[in-house]
């Protein structure tokens, strides 16, 4: 896994805005302050003038509603924020931040970098044009600026890279079931969703390709979704194809190694790698026999079409430079150069019998994939 141990990944709710969020719209609001005020502060969050010079790099700074007891200061600069609006009944992705730091605790730093905001003084003006905004402060400019000055340290509660900042020119909608096997994301703006790793790419996945894709690289690659392999296998799963959304999330799962696939590998064998009898979870990979590209449908889901393997022995397998024959007997591909380090295991082979369907594969493998 290429992500920090500490990363955070969440859903978090933002006021609707028909504005691409470079200012207010004056959308109609329920509750919370938007209503109380006509506006959303996050209704800023794409504009370019929060892009700012600092510290001799580019970063962006955005605003959301808080999120509790969260240890984001601990997690600070591995924070990924998916930022979604809700309208008639449709929940949309509207932008995303990643590698972010939590300024919720840090006031001088919120009122630092407020200062160095472009344009900051017509914040209040772009407001005042709504009549949302003059209604909820009785036509009293006079009022909005004084609540203005007394809560604009709360403009700024993020801070990230500007090249991992994405706000969507185009709305995405987000199916909550195919992302996370529920019916609905979280959609309260006081509130958030903390979601996993693979559900984070998930996400990312569903950008189209008319969004800056170099900040989509940068996004995916500190979200631990730099192989391009996996990039390519996924994109290739059909979005409109008659594959019912379950199932098109447990392929995603088997081809990450994760989900379903793994959880029949580990009863399968033990839990333990198949070579090494290693059973520490963090070292081990849920590995295809048959490549997952090549396969079916329902040979990407079979759990005899899969080996658990420590982390070093799925990149030698994956890569083709080991195989096995149908005793479980490693062979070694002339490419690779010859180490006689025991720890290594590559003289051993799987302890336990094969199963005739995972012989199968293996032929595939030894035949297709393997670098003799």
């Amino acid at each position: 896994m290429v992500g920090a141990a500490l990363s955070l990944y969440f859903v978090k709710p933002v006021v609707w805005n028909t504005r691409g969020y470079l200012r207010p719209s004056g959308a109609k609001f329920g509750s919370g302050y938007p209503a109380e005020t006509g506006f959303g502060v996050e209704e800023w969050n794409n504009s370019p003038r929060l892009t700012l010079a600092d510290g001799g790099e580019l970063k962006h700074v955005f605003h959301t509603e808080g999120f509790g007891n969260q240890p984001l200061d601990e997690a600070a600069g591995e924070v990924f924020v998916f930022m979604v609006a809700s309208h008639l009944g449709k929940q949309y992705l509207v932008a995303i931040a990643g590698r972010t730091t939590s300024l919720f605790t840090n006031r001088r730093e919120r009122h630092r970098l407020f200062d160095k905001i472009k344009e900051r003084s017509h914040f209040p003006k772009e407001a005042w044009e709504l009549s949302t905004v003059r209604k909820a402060h009785g036509n009293n400019y006079t009022k909005l600026l004084s609540r203005w000055k007394k809560e604009r340290d709360w403009f700024v509660t993020w801070i990230c890279p500007a090249d991992h900042y994405l706000g969507l020119s185009q709305r995405v909608e987000l199916k909550a079931q195919e992302i996370t096997g529920r019916r609905r994301l979280v959609s309260m703006y006081g509130a958030y969703q903390e979601i996993d790793r693979l559900q984070a790419v998930r996400i990312l996945d569903r950008i189209p390709e008319g969004e800056d894709q170099y900040i989509l690289a940068n996004l995916k690659d500190a979200c631990g979704h730099a192989n391009t392999d996996i990039v390519t296998d996924l994109r290739g799963l059909d979005l409109k194809s008659r594959v019912k959304p379950t199932t098109r999330l447990a392929l995603i799962d088997a081809r990450l190694g994760q989900g379903s696939f793994r959880r029949q590998l580990e009863y399968l064998w033990g839990g333990k790698c198949v070579v090494t009898g290693c059973s520490v979870p963090e070292l081990l990979r849920a590995s295809h026999v048959k490549p997952w590209r090549s396969s079916s449908n329902k040979e990407r889901l079979d759990p005899k079409n899969g080996l658990l393997l420590t982390a070093h022995l799925d990149a030698l397998f994956d890569s083709g430079l080991i195989t096995f024959d149908d005793n479980g007997v490693i062979v070694r591909s002339s490419r690779l150069s010859d180490d006689g380090d025991p720890r290594l295991h590559l003289d051993c082979g799987i302890s336990a019998p094969l199963p005739n369907e995972t012989k199968e594969y293996l032929r595939h493998h030894r035949e297709k994939v393997f670098r003799r």
